[in-house]
């Protein structure tokens, strides 16, 4: 390919799907390369780069054999010379070519070499397409980074850049066997970090006739390497893969055979359970940005004055485990009443904001079936508004369009109410719902991108089928075809995963100069570029291999993204099925990454800035590496307590088990969450997590651990987190753990999953070994522990009426009831600012009437209220902006 002028490339977002693809100007009228503009006064934010949603179209072409003149060069001999093949070319007087194969030793693939020298100065592309042309209606399936799996194969050729490949190639599949063109290791380096200005070769699946086709191009025209001088060498290379299997067998076996994926991380100077501690730390202090009064986190980093929450199931397991009523009362309690009053997950007082779309009325709930059913599962029928509205939100759309099929009602949702309520027809629908879903979604190749079962295809989890849904319906009934599905299409979703490039086994100077790398979106921002050290780090600790850009609409500006909420689930499936590469990719995906928040991407350059204790105690405007979501906090902290448990589940053998509830959330913010229900800890029952700060000192970072108590013991489970062996000494805070000062306690002690032994623990003291990548546990006697945050441990009976809606002012009330002795009623008004101009609760506790005022919309209250079971009783007086008052009828709520 070959062209005088500079072809100009931009990235430019394509109408078929949410994705940008790299566009040249074209040398030829070209009307099908389904390019569109983007409103970017609501699509916008964090990754979305204004300048590429809405930059210029005409004259531009994503067809990349558009993108120059160009011409098809076949060999006119061959000769070989041991184990290479030499391809002869004739001679032209418009460049030299040549080109060869090498065969390794063994059973590793041939290796493609070519050199490429230009008689004049120009803009040159060289493509390998020797690779099978293959008819679309033959092939079993094929992959293109970033979208195009399955049977989506692109509308034109669309040419994906070296810095968007997760494997540098593209993958056909026909008749049982894939064969990819992949680009050799060296030519994507390790350094500097992969982006769009340094990709030196591009890869490709559609041909120019149409059929599907592993190709390869280097270097990208329109790339500096691509301006070549009259005589200028330009050389490349690439190994040619067959692998009898499907597109998931043949990513696998490039990823770990010539990128050498492996399970390479370890922790080296802190724990898992420092990060946590850190992070609650964090999310409770003001640096998290919590807003009270509107009882969201703040949005500021995308939607200037808004606050956006996405599930309270998260710091509430958090309050469960860590023992701590102030995680419940200032944050997950107000998220509570947050989505059952907003009409978004977004939420924002100015009516006239329009990035994202937000809501600023309180028209709720917004919170999905799932979260209201586990809130409802949690109150032990406390709470019965949950289930109210749970049933109600899934009832409004009861069926959906599936390939012009009417289908049951959503399958997960289905099995979220069967969880929370024990009514086995519910099950038996999801189960026939997700029968369905298998049929049309696992079993079926899909063609484009209208999965109806996908909240719109934008995040990875959309683009791939349902695996977590999957293993949690699997855990939830037994049935082998579930598991097997989930495994599938845990498969899928590892094609989004970064396998390359390979890391090195060497040290990398980052921060150079002092100072960190400033993320163009926070630039432009006006935020402040941070200090940081030089110094040398390992290349291993700055890797991304193991975790995803953030999605098809933000991958040319994210890297990588933190929240692996797969990484738990991955880990459950290897620890059903013993698959390896799950269980290596979960943990690439979480060990030795931070030791607090760390933000949510890499970006720009390789740095550690974002791995520090400190990094996130700074003002908003102070962070400029990578953007902050100050909503993905407790999701996040929710999801390392998902790992470590899942964890201690995988190492055990299946053996330490702890009940969980599903949150939805969205995207990567949905997962298990524990601590509500009582587990197992190798046969003991009735043992529940409890992991208050400060209960543990251990002195490996090493070394992870969980702590549960039950059956008057201390349960403690420790992971090594290295391949070699590990000693680990534990200091139990004697006091937190109900134990007399310096006394001795027994202890059983399991290694390895082996048959307890019996050890003494002396003054609250322990030395252990733990094998590499081992596990040790120990169940210590004679504790009496207290607990400030207790779960409801036995159903009740119903608590009353629990939600009250009133004709004035749309005045809407419910008891919220969590844990023994943190009852609460919530009243709040549907009416804004247009018409109130403040508002007075009165409410009745201990036979006195008491008021609140709130004087700034939105107008809401919380009550705090004893278990006594007196009933709530309450009226709202209003004050109008025409200086008029009014007062509502006394409502009453809980028992009559």
């Amino acid at each position: 390919m070959h062209r005088d002028d500079d072809p100009k490339m931009k990235l430019r977002r394509i109408a078929a799907a949410k994705y940008d693809v790299m566009t040249w100007t074209s040398v030829r009228n070209d009307n099908e390369s389904g390019l569109r503009n983007v409103d970017t006064t609501v699509s916008a934010g964090d990754g979305l780069d204004p300048s590429v949603l809405s930059g210029d179209l005409e004259g531009r072409t994503a067809n990349y054999y558009l993108a120059a003149d160009h011409e098809v060069v076949e060999a006119s001999g061959a000769g070989v010379q041991g184990r290479t093949v030499i391809w002869r070319f004739a001679r032209s007087d418009k460049y030299q070519i040549g080109a060869r194969i090498d065969l390794p030793e063994g059973d590793g693939p041939p290796t493609l070499r070519f050199d490429f020298r230009p008689a004049e100065a120009g803009w040159y592309s060289v493509g390998y397409a020797g690779a099978p042309s293959t008819d679309i209606d033959a092939i079993d399936g094929l992959w293109q980074p970033l979208i195009w799996q399955e049977k989506r194969i692109p509308e034109v050729p669309y040419l994906t850049l070296a810095f968007r490949c997760t494997l540098p190639t593209t993958l056909v599949t026909r008749d049982g066997v894939t064969v990819g063109v992949v680009a050799d290791s060296k030519e994507l380096p390790f350094q500097p970090l992969p982006r769009p200005e340094n990709s030196g070769f591009g890869v490709m699946v559609r041909n120019e006739k149409g059929y599907a086709q592993p190709l390869i191009f280097a270097p990208v025209l329109g790339s500096e390497e691509s301006k070549l001088e009259k005589g200028q060498l330009c050389r490349f290379s690439a190994n040619l893969v067959v692998v009898h299997g499907g597109v998931n067998d043949a990513y696998e076996y490039i990823a770990r055979s010539l990128f050498k994926f492996r399970d390479f991380r370890t922790q080296t100077t802190f724990s898992l359970n420092d990060t946590l501690n850190n992070m609650v730390e964090y999310g409770m202090s003001k640096y998290s940005r919590f807003n009270e009064d509107q009882r969201g986190c703040a949005y500021i980093t995308d939607v200037p004055g808004a606050v956006k929450n996405v599930s309270s199931l998260h710091p509430l397991s958090v309050a469960f485990i860590m023992d701590d009523p102030d995680i419940y009362t200032k944050r997950a309690r107000p998220i509570i009443e947050y989505l059952m009053s907003r009409e978004k997950f977004l939420f924002a007082l100015d009516p006239n904001q329009t990035i994202q779309s937000p809501s600023w009325r309180l028209l709720g709930p917004c919170a999905p079936v799932e979260e209201m059913a586990a809130l409802y599962a949690i109150s032990h029928d406390h709470s019965d508004v949950f289930l109210h509205f749970a049933e109600e939100t899934i009832d409004k759309k009861r069926t959906l369009n599936l390939d012009d099929r009417d289908v049951p009602r959503s399958w997960p949702k289905l099995l979220a109410l069967y969880q929370a309520t024990g009514d086995q027809k519910l099950l038996e629908e999801a189960v026939r719902g997700a029968d369905a879903y298998l049929q049309a979604r696992v079993n079926t190749s899909q063609h484009d991108y209208s999965d109806p079962y996908a909240s719109g295809m934008f995040f990875w989890t959309s683009y791939a089928p349902l695996f977590i849904e999957l293993t949690e319906l699997y855990e939830e009934t037994g049935q082998r075809r579930f598991l097997d599905a989930a495994v599938d299409s845990a498969h899928r979703f590892t094609q989004f995963i970064w396998m390359c490039p390979e890391v090195p086994d060497q040290d990398v100077l980052v921060n150079k100069g002092g100072k960190a790398p400033q993320y163009w979106y926070l630039k432009s921002k006006g935020h402040l570029q941070m200090n940081a050290p030089e110094h040398a780090v390992p290349a291993w600790e700055l890797s991304e291999i193991g975790l995803t850009c953030e999605s098809s609409g933000t991958s040319a500006g994210h890297r990588a993204i933190f929240p692996a909420t797969y990484a738990p689930v991955m880990l459950r499936l290897s620890a059903y099925t013993n698959d390896q590469y799950l269980h290596d990719i979960a943990r690439s995906a979480i060990i030795g990454r931070y030791e607090n928040f760390p933000g949510y991407h890499m970006n720009t350059a390789r740095t550690d800035v974002f791995m520090g204790r400190e990094y996130p105690l700074h003002e908003h405007e102070e962070l400029s590496y990578n953007s902050f979501h100050y909503n993905h906090v407790w999701p996040h902290i929710a999801l390392l307590y998902d790992y470590l448990i899942s964890d201690v589940f995988y190492r055990s053998q299946q053996q330490i088990h702890f009940p969980s509830q599903y949150t939805p959330g969205y995207a990567y913010l949905k997962g298990k969450i524990y601590g509500d229900k009582p587990g197992e800890f190798y046969g003991d029952k009735d043992v529940w997590l409890w992991m208050p700060k400060g209960l543990l000192d251990v002195d490996n970072p090493r070394v992870n651990y969980l702590t549960a108590e039950g059956n008057n013991r201390l349960y403690v489970a420790l992971t090594n987190q290295s391949p070699t062996s590990q000693k680990v000494t534990l200091k139990i805070n004697e006091q937190l753990a109900g134990l007399k000062p310096g006394g001795e306690l027994s202890a059983s002690v399991w290694y390895d999953n082996q048959s307890p032994e019996t050890i003494a623990v002396q003054g609250g003291a322990i030395t252990l070994d733990v094998s590499p990548n081992g596990i040790t546990a120990l169940a210590i006697d004679g504790v009496s522990i207290h607990r400030e945050f207790t779960p409801y441990k036995n159903m009740t009976g119903k608590a009353g009426e629990s939600y009250l809606a009133m004709d004035f002012c749309g005045t809407r009330a419910m008891l919220i009831d969590m844990a023994q002795g943190y009852r609460s009623g919530y009243v709040y008004l549907q009416e804004t600012f247009e018409k109130v101009e403040s508002t007075r609760l009165h409410y009745q506790v201990n036979g006195k009437w008491l008021t609140k005022e709130d004087s700034q919309y939105p107008y809401e209250f919380t009550v705090e209220l004893d278990d006594s079971g007196e009933p709530f009783k309450f009226y709202v007086e209003v004050k109008y902006k025409d200086g008029t008052t009014e007062k509502s009828p006394t409502g009453q709520l809980g028992p009559s």
